[in-house]
Order: structure tokens, then sequence, then C-alpha cells
């Protein structure tokens, strides 16, 4: 996420840089239930916790370093039509930009990043009736992924959670 930040051009998030700005909110104080944000870094940078070993499980880092390069070249063809005038169109593109992006964060998740889970763990979800998927658990942090962009028009939120391919 940071150097997708900074390829983008992400100098400062509220003041910090992007790499203070993603650590500070996956900190969570002692005892509290983990944030979204502190659970969705934990599952990309992995952690040891709690004795065990929860395992790096890369979807918005690998995303971006197989899709960042099209969407930086879509982001200047926004910055383009922006420049010369075509306000509705470069809003347009940036909401394409935002779903193409979300659709391959969630394609990506429900790739099942290796490792695998453990076969017990595997066992248990199944009896549950939750599909064995490293990252899908809940649905929350697949459904968390969302695309939304600031348009003439006002802010347009195109939701999260995606069923389909990417």
């Amino acid at each position: 996420a940071e150097a997708l930040m900074m390829e983008v051009g992400v100098q400062s998030v509220d003041g910090r840089t992007p790499k203070e700005a993603i650590k500070e909110a996956s900190e969570t104080p002692s005892g509290e239930t983990p944030s979204l944000a502190a659970i969705a870094t934990i599952h990309e940078f992995g952690t040891k916790a709690s004795g065990g070993r929860i395992p790096e499980r890369s979807y918005l880092r690998s995303t971006a370093a197989e899709h960042g390069r099209s969407w930086v070249r879509g982001l200047a063809r926004v910055v383009q039509e922006y420049g010369s005038g075509d306000v509705s169109r470069a809003a347009q593109r940036l909401l394409a930009i935002g779903i193409q992006a979300r659709n391959q964060v969630q394609a990506k998740i429900r790739s099942n990043i290796p490792p695998e889970l453990s076969d017990t763990v595997k066992a248990q979800r199944t009896r549950r009736g939750i599909e064995p998927v490293a990252l899908i658990a809940t649905g929350q942090l697949i459904g968390s992924i969302r695309a939304e962009a600031d348009t003439p028009e006002g802010r347009k939120d195109l939701g999260g959670y995606n069923r389909g391919g990417a």
C-alpha cells in the first residue's frame, strides 16, 4: 500500500508519511478488539502474536505489483482529461479505475493466497459452512475493499463486496 501511495504521488496522509499512517491505523491498544485496519495490516504483512504466527498473505501489495502500472496509466489519463476540461469523462474514468482495482484486490483475496490453511482450520470452516479460503472467514475484510471517488456530482461510493470475477 505504501509503495502504491508513493507511486501515485501521495506524500502525506493527514500530515504523516504513508508508512506512518499505515502503522498508526494498524495499532490497537492491548486488550481491545483489533480494528479492521489492524486485521488487514496483520494479514498483509504477517505477525507473531499470542505464541503463534500469522503468515504474510499480501493481497494489497501483490495486487498493486501486478496491476499498479495499469492503474497509474489510467490515473494519468484522468489527469489529462481533467486538465483539458473534460471533468465528466475524467470522473467516469476515475470510477472505472476504482472499480477495476477493487475487483482485482477482491479476486486476489478469493484466490486463497498461500500458505494454505491447516487441515484443521479447513475442516472447522467447512463444518461451519464457511468457504475454506485463507482471508475469508467472516467476509468483513473482502467487503471492506471499496471503490469511491469524488465527482462533480458528489461522492460516488460503489460499495465493497463484488461476487463476480476480476
